[in-house]
């Protein structure tokens, strides 16, 4: 058993609609989702100012234009980390011997919003590594609360977001993962600015151009919706578009063919990394600004394009890609504004990007008063009724 403090480790959420896990990877800059509820083929009820949840006692002081998942009350559903803790472990020793150094730095990136401005505090956001790597990591009974941390030699990045409940209907889920990649032509085309991407998702964060209030028809046909992106979303350029049309095109429903590039639910049925770009519909937490004010419709001065939660352009599609991208990013563009414009690489977390975070962790869902009061704990929390033991069993196994 290891406990240690990492005070060097330290934006659109889905929460019940879709998958606990988003990939990232060298066929596209986060694949598919491996879990769905249901096809996203309608509309989900919004407030009048087109904010999925929102209440009037928070709505006025609410941050703009961020994403969060919906934390859930009870043993379902996805958490916020308890105390704003991450307790985590890794895989195996070589993971930790590999990830360590940029996690870290990415870690940092976290600490300021990109402007020179606080970000999140290292006394109130803390990460503790609570197991050795190896066997104590993955096989403890504890496995439902603690991130464990892999690494992926095939170019690949995923992280659940949050920490999602588990879930009877999909028994392969054991808790929170998070698989990291050194490759370098993939994503940002920049090491700790991707490991940086995988934190937010960590923290509760998803990705800020799956605002469905951003879309247009006919990826979005609610009545609040705008022209901010649409036009111009070409998922044929996606590297994996050839492999999933065909396991669609072999499927036992012909309309899938034509909705693959349409609906998140069909792409995430045919494992498609369209899943990550198109717009999500659902129990998000949407904040006030994302949808404009009242009926408004939102406008380019409504997204947070610098968010390390926003997707550059050309983010697994084909083509080449080196560090540090400009004209070394000869990727193809899977999404531009629909004024044509592309969307840049951002290397580190916004200010809009913290304020998300700590909405989430300092607003209501994170008080010991408010409605998500009496989350789990874990046993190496001071607040926990078990640390006493669990510090006495840790120092027993250390020969402290």
């Amino acid at each position: 058993m290891l406990m240690r403090l990492q005070h060097g480790l330290s934006s659109l959420a889905v929460g019940a609609a879709l998958a606990h896990v988003v990939l990232a990877g060298s066929r596209a800059w986060e694949a598919p989702l491996t879990h769905l509820i249901s096809s996203e083929r309608h509309q989900f009820q919004v407030d009048a100012a087109g904010h999925a949840i929102v209440d009037n006692a928070t709505e006025a002081h609410l941050a703009k234009r961020y994403l969060s998942i919906q934390p859930t009350a009870g043993t379902s559903g996805f958490k916020i980390w308890p105390n704003s803790v991450i307790s985590y472990c890794f895989e195996t020793q070589d993971a930790r011997d590999k990830l360590m150094e940029k996690l870290e730095l990415a870690i940092e990136t976290w600490r300021s919003d990109g402007e020179g401005g606080p970000g999140l505090h290292r006394d109130v956001y803390k990460y503790m590594e609570v197991f050795d790597p190896g066997s104590d990591c993955v096989n403890n009974d504890q496995r439902d609360r603690v991130l464990v941390i892999s690494y992926n030699p095939d170019g690949k990045l995923s992280t659940t977001i949050g920490m999602p409940s588990l879930d009877a209907d999909n028994p392969d889920y054991k808790g929170p993962t998070m698989a990291l990649s050194d490759a370098a032509g993939i994503g940002m085309l920049d090491t700790v600015a991707n490991y940086a991407h995988e934190i937010g998702h960590a923290w509760g964060l998803y990705h800020e151009h799956q605002n469905i209030n951003y879309w247009g028809p006919p990826y979005n046909t609610g009545t609040i919706s705008s022209g901010i992106f649409g036009d111009h979303f070409d998922c044929t350029v996606l590297k994996d578009y050839p492999d999933a049309l065909s396991r669609a095109q072999q499927g036992d429903t012909p309309d899938d063919v034509q909705l693959l590039c349409k609906f998140r639910g069909v792409a995430a049925k045919y494992k498609f990394s369209a899943v990550d770009w198109l717009p999500v519909l659902g129990g998000t937490r949407m904040h006030a600004g994302a949808g404009g004010v009242g009926q408004s419709t939102p406008g380019y001065a409504n997204v947070d394009w610098d968010s390390i939660m926003l997707y550059p352009s050309g983010a697994g599609g084909i083509g080449n890609a080196v560090p540090p991208g400009g004209d070394s990013d000869q990727r193809a563009n899977v999404l531009l504004r629909n004024d044509g414009a592309r969307m840049k690489i951002n290397l580190v977390p916004s200010a809009l990007d913290i304020q998300g975070v700590r909405q989430l962790y300092e607003g209501n869902f994170g008080t010991g008063t408010g409605a998500f009061a009496g989350l789990p704990v874990m046993p190496n929390s001071k607040n926990s009724k078990w640390f006493s033991r669990f510090k006495d069993k840790f120092k027993k196994k250390k020969g402290c």
